[in-house]
């Protein structure tokens, strides 16, 4: 019954309307404006699931809509005058698809639901069954049979063809089919509009989207629905690879039959008849013959009538052929060969005739007719060959079995048996006993399985003495490739072995010699880094103390210049250590390349303005050039490539008085694609003479000329050649005596793209923290008080707060107390050393922050490994110097400096509360002048300096005069030369 409280319509009309909602054939509800169904038919109980749909039942509390795509939830009012796919969601559970339309009335909604549940169904097993063909391997293609359009193309086709499914709708079986029209496509399928065939089955081309053919194999049928359009379904298959099977069976059978005919022995089938059916084609051109008038006959011929003519001078020899065939034939054997003797042209020739069964059920055999005349010549020429072995080598056969069945007169002469001790015995009657039995096992593995054995054997002869050979052994095969004899030839090497023990002896006592001198090498190696060790610790302290106290203004003049004399002996006291270091490292190939890009163009910039003034101090004329290059920007080792040239240009200096001194460098390509920098040093100085160039490289080894300047180690130049020979390259050098010396420098190198690594900046005495900053804490660690203490004053005097701590334990204790920024570790003390102290310090999470700087007297790499695994952030080597340590240290805590630098006025003035120097009025000083004022600085000459700077103030004025003269009683010579060598650059 359906409620119709509230409408407007009499009981008669109701159930009128009740019969017209039932005849709708859908769920129907009729709402009123709030949603509240006032009408539901049969289909909409159903739906439902409700006996009654009682009054006031709202319509989404029955029937909740949700959106097909998103599944979201559908309101009544977004589908009013629409007629949308949704799934509907019942209060039961069911979740089902359906179409549902919304109608707006006058009063209410009228609300259709249409259950298309079976429709879906169908739908998913079309799309199942479209999903089943594209899987398949086969290409579908499916067309109307009025204008051949496509409707459907699995994705095979697809592929194959390579248009998208869009593209294909569009077209017509005729676009992928060049060769056909329209009229020649419809006489093709005539067959299937008759009925006289249910399908055909051809070969074609499809054309690609990109325009290649690809050869196909179309299996077409005609289907014919009822009350449907006649339509088509192709079958298609790629054949490019049957075709290329194909063609290469073609061209294998034509192969086999070239291979067949281009043998050299005639061959040809007969069937089981006994009659020829087919030969190859030196078969025709055969010269011998049965009767001596014709040939062995063509295909068809009685080959049994052909054997029973006589064969040579001998016609029982052809009696055999033909039995021997017979046999065959008539599955009385599976081969048959013999030899017989042929005269052709009044010479007399070998042949060789053998017969084969065919496996086959029709029968027959192959026979052929091989010329062995050249077989026979070489048996006797192996004959003789045996002979003459058996006078030079020691050859022996033995059975399958080893027994030995023939040993020549050299056998019996080493071994000292007799042969007739010999035959039938086995090897081990010369047996030594030397070799393992796994080695005579390997031996007859070998030679049992068809295989070569070759190898050296020590045996015994009769009197019990010994002897080696060199033995190969070589097994004769059956048909079926199983020996039925070996074959031992041997050569006598028992001096050889005997040399060869000798060789070995001395080889051994050679290698003992090279332990003893690695030893050697490595206990030097040992002593000179213990050395280094023991002298840079005392040097620590006597390099920092000096810096520390020409700090103190209060100190005399004189006093300083003894400081600055003992600061300059040690630093070369040091630059001795690290080149006797060096080559310690180069000896012992520990020294490493270290490989980075760098602009050659800088380089020589960096080195023009390095030695421009010390050349104008001498009055030399100082010429670099660099030949033009596209890019200079190079990849190889660049701390060694400048030591090199410092090392070059130092010696040109020092031993030239008057002249020119001149560094030329360029890159050159070789031809095979290699690039080389080549560089050239050349002087006007004294010169050496042929025995001074001999032993010019050597470690330690000085001319005439450097023993008398009293100056250098002698290892500049054999650490130079070293170097460059480690980069690949090598120096040479020419020189004549009072006429000059040229060096030239040759290593390899890489070409770089970008701008390379920027240049250091010069070093600068850091006066103090530059205002504003805090005053970073400091822990110098230190087991020798008078190696931390200086530090402690030197960090104290620039600014910053500093502590001392004599062991691994104390430095511990006042990391957690004190909570330094920085620690300056010592890495070897007693007790707990600071690779341990590092390690503990930086596992404390509550210390692990601090950054360690560790310092050690030992400058090898692996002291720096240790470090590093240890967790300190940085390294740094005794004798400490304070320009890398404030440089490691305003790196890793971000810190800013007062320095005292001459290209810088206003540094200088904050040190000195006096008059500035002006940069401008050091590029206005005459250059003989600024030459003499650098010459003076660098060798600290306070005496001329003070002459010098009266000069200057003669010529640039007053104040320039007494900016310098005050950096020249503080002893601030590096100040000046720096300022200079800024006014140089700029």
């Amino acid at each position: 019954m359906f409620d119709c409280a509230g409408c407007a319509i009499s009981a008669p009309a109701s159930r009128q309307v009740g019969l017209l909602f039932d005849a709708l054939g859908e769920a129907a509800f009729m709402l009123d404006v709030n949603g509240v169904v006032k009408l539901g038919n049969r289909e909409a109980r159903a739906l439902t699931g409700e006996s009654e749909l009682e009054s006031g039942l709202r319509f989404e509390n029955l029937v909740v809509l949700r959106d097909e795509a998103r599944r979201s939830r559908l309101s009544v009012a977004s589908l009013l005058g629409k007629e949308a796919g949704a799934w509907a969601l019942l209060p039961n559970g069911a979740d089902k698809p359906v179409t549902v339309r919304a109608v707006a009335l006058d009063g209410g909604v009228f609300i259709g639901i249409r259950d298309r549940s079976q429709q879906y169904e169908r739908e998913a097993r079309l799309s199942e069954f479209t999903r089943t063909l594209d899987l398949t391997l086969d290409c579908v293609f499916m067309y109307r049979a009025a204008d051949l359009r496509f409707i459907y193309v699995n994705a095979g086709g697809r592929r194959q063809v390579g248009y998208s499914e869009e593209e294909l709708l569009n077209m017509t079986v005729l676009d992928l089919k060049r060769q056909f029209t329209a009229t020649a496509f419809r006489e093709m399928v005539r067959p299937l509009f008759d009925g006289k065939q249910s399908s055909i089955t051809f070969r074609t081309t499809h054309r690609h989207k990109d325009g290649h053919d690809i050869p196909v194999e179309v299996c077409l049928q005609l289907v014919v629905g009822v009350g449907r359009e006649p339509r088509f379904v192709n079958i298609v298959r790629d054949i490019t690879d049957r075709l290329l099977v194909e063609s290469a069976l073609k061209e294998s059978e034509t192969l086999f039959r070239d291979v067949i005919d281009s043998l050299p022995a005639c061959i040809g089938v007969v069937d089981r008849n006994g009659r020829l059916a087919a030969n190859s084609r030196p078969w025709a051109e055969f010269p011998a013959t049965l009767d001596g008038e014709g040939g062995l006959g063509l295909p068809g011929g009685d080959y049994y009538d052909l054997c029973r003519r006589p064969v040579g001078a001998s016609s029982q020899r052809g009696e055999q052929i033909r039995d021997g065939l017979g046999k065959v034939l008539t599955g009385g054997a599976e081969s048959f060969s013999c030899e017989y003797p042929v005269v052709v042209d009044n010479e007399r020739q070998w042949w060789k005739f053998d017969v084969n069964r065919l496996r086959r059920e029709s029968g027959g055999a192959v026979v052929s007719h091989t010329n062995i005349t050249r077989q026979k010549t070489a048996e006797k020429v192996l004959e003789d060959f045996k002979a003459a072995l058996d006078e030079h080598g020691i050859v022996a056969i033995t059975d399958p079995r080893g027994r030995i069945t023939y040993v020549n007169d050299r056998f019996c002469a080493i071994s000292k048996f007799s042969r007739e001790e010999l035959i039938g015995k086995d090897h081990r009657i010369i047996s030594s006993g030397y070799h393992s039995k796994e080695f005579i096992r390997n031996l007859w593995r070998t030679i049992k399985a068809g295989r070569v054995w070759r190898g050296e054997m020590k045996n015994r002869a009769k009197d019990g003495s010994y002897y080696w050979v060199d033995t190969t052994i070589v097994p004769f095969l059956d048909a079926a490739g199983r020996p039925t004899q070996y074959i031992a030839i041997r050569a006598d090497i028992t001096a050889s072995k005997e040399a060869e023990a000798l060789l070995q002896q001395s080889n051994r006592a050679l290698e003992e010699a090279k332990l003893k001198a690695d030893s050697a090498s490595q206990a030097k190696s040992r002593f000179l880094a213990n050395m280094s060790h023991e002298i840079r610790t005392p040097m620590n302290a006597i390099l920092g103390y000096s810096q520390l106290m020409l700090r103190d203004r209060a100190l005399g003049d004189g006093a300083k210049a003894s400081l600055r004399v003992i600061n300059q002996s040690g630093e070369h006291l040091l630059g001795l250590i690290d080149n006797v270091l060096d080559m310690s490292k180069i000896e012992a190939g520990r020294v490493e390349v270290q490989q980075r890009q760098f602009s050659l163009l800088e380089l020589f910039e960096t080195l023009e303005a390095m030695f421009r003034l010390r050349a104008a101090a001498k009055n030399l004329r100082l010429d670099v050039r660099l030949t033009e290059v596209e890019n200079s920007t190079v990849m190889s080792d660049v701390g060694k490539v400048r030591q090199i040239l410092v090392n070059l240009l130092s010696n040109a200096v020092k031993f030239t008085d008057q002249g020119r001194i001149s560094l030329f460098g360029s890159l050159e390509p070789e031809e095979d694609g290699q690039l080389w920098f080549l560089a050239s040093v050349t002087d006007t100085g004294i010169g050496m003479s042929a025995s001074e160039l001999n032993q010019l490289f050597r470690p330690f080894t000085q001319t005439h000329a450097g023993l008398n300047t009293r100056e250098g180690t002698g290892l500049g130049l054999a650490l130079s050649r070293d170097f460059a020979r480690l980069l690949g390259g090598d120096i040479t050098v020419e020189s004549t005596p009072g006429m000059g010396t040229t060096f030239r420098l040759r290593i390899p190198t890489k070409p770089c793209q970008g701008d390379p690594v920027s240049r250091s900046p010069r070093s600068r005495l850091v006066l103090g923290l530059k205002p504003g900053q805090r005053s970073p804490r400091i822990l110098v660690v230190d087991d020798r008080p008078v190696n931390s203490h200086w530090l402690e004053e030197l960090l104290c005097h620039v600014g910053f707060e500093a502590r001392c701590a004599e062991s691994g334990e104390e430095a511990i204790a006042e990391c957690h107390s004190w909570l330094p920024h920085v620690i300056l570790m010592d890495i070897h003390m007693p007790g707990m050393d600071g690779l341990e102290a590092t390690r503990r310090i930086k596992a404390d999470p509550r210390t692990a922050g601090t950054l360690i700087i560790a310092l050690s007297a030992s400058t090898f790499e692996v002291e720096r490994e240790a470090v590093t695994q240890a967790g300190a952030d940085g390294f740094l080597p005794k004798p400490c110097q304070e320009r890398d340590l404030f440089a490691v240290l305003g790196q890793m805590l971000n810190l800013e400096f007062l320095f005292s630098d001459g290209s810088h006025a206003s540094d200088i003035a904050k040190s000195h509360g006096s008059v500035t120097v002006d940069s401008a009025m050091l590029v206005a000083l005459p250059n003989p002048l600024r030459a003499e004022l650098y010459a003076s600085a660098v060798n600290g000459d306070r005496f001329r300096l003070e002459e010098i700077i009266r000069q200057v103030g003669a010529v640039a004025g007053p104040d320039l005069a007494a900016g310098l003269l005050r950096l020249a009683e503080n002893y601030e010579y590096e100040s000046i030369t720096n300022a200079l060598e800024a006014v140089c650059q700029s």
